[in-house]
């Protein structure tokens, strides 16, 4: 790995921060900044504002795959959603209203048990959510006068606000996944490493005194390396 040159685009290194599916924390409101990217674009076309959006207190809960987790500083994630023109308000079919802000009034309105219709974010914000990845469709473009040609629907993939839970996976299968095929040590080290591990101490302490297997289904062979137990029908 990291020797010659690669061959394909799709070999290319992931950002790992670009990589996180899904990730927990207390929501706060967004702010509009300048384009990150700056003013224009390479096509001289002036970029929109964004809405920085920002987790405290966060904490991993899904990454793609292959893609080694980030650490977050001081337990901060900061996520960009393209916003509106400069001076302009967001359009209905942007990312940010049919994304983020609906999704936002959803789980206030989900958490208080009234109508989609009646939901607000602004009662989400300082609250604890989960920022799943998502595709969004904004709009069909139409068609070009004279053509027979079908306009593809424009998408857009970034956060929407959910609930805790949900599809993320569970703690234990996730503890699982770390120390199956590894020893003692290396075990022990991927949990360190691991920020969903890191809050559940428990399965360190297990791997210390030896009762890892009292908490998962997981053996230990005679080399001290750890293997998953799997379910097998009878």
């Amino acid at each position: 790995m990291g020797e010659g040159i690669i061959g394909k685009s799709s070999q290319a290194a992931k950002s790992a921060f670009s990589s996180i599916d899904e990730i927990e924390g207390i929501l706060q409101a967004p702010t509009r900044i300048k384009n990150k990217f700056g003013e224009f674009d390479d096509n001289g076309k002036v970029r929109p504002d964004q809405a920085e959006i920002k987790l405290t207190d966060a904490l991993i809960l899904k990454m793609e795959e292959g893609v080694e987790e980030p650490e977050l500083k001081d337990g901060v994630f900061t996520t960009w959603i393209n916003y509106a023109p400069p001076g302009k308000d967001p359009s209905g079919r942007s990312f940010f209203v049919k994304g983020f802000l609906k999704s936002g009034e959803a789980l206030d309105a989900k958490r208080r048990s009234v109508d989609i219709k009646e939901g607000d974010i602004a009662n989400v914000y300082g609250t604890r959510v989960r920022l799943v990845k998502a595709t969004i469709e904004l709009f069909t473009p139409k068609p070009k006068p004279g053509s027979d040609e079908v306009p593809e629907v424009v998408s857009a993939t970034n956060f929407i606000v959910d609930e805790l839970g949900g599809s993320a996976e569970d703690i234990g299968d996730h503890i699982l996944k770390l120390v199956d095929g590894k020893n003692i040590p290396m075990a022990t080290k991927a949990l360190m490493m691991d920020a969903r591990a890191k809050r559940n101490t428990q399965y360190k302490d297990a791997i210390s005194n030896g009762s890892l297997d009292k908490l998962l289904p997981v053996t230990l062979d005679k080399e001290g390396v750890f293997h998953a137990v799997t379910n097998t029908p009878n």
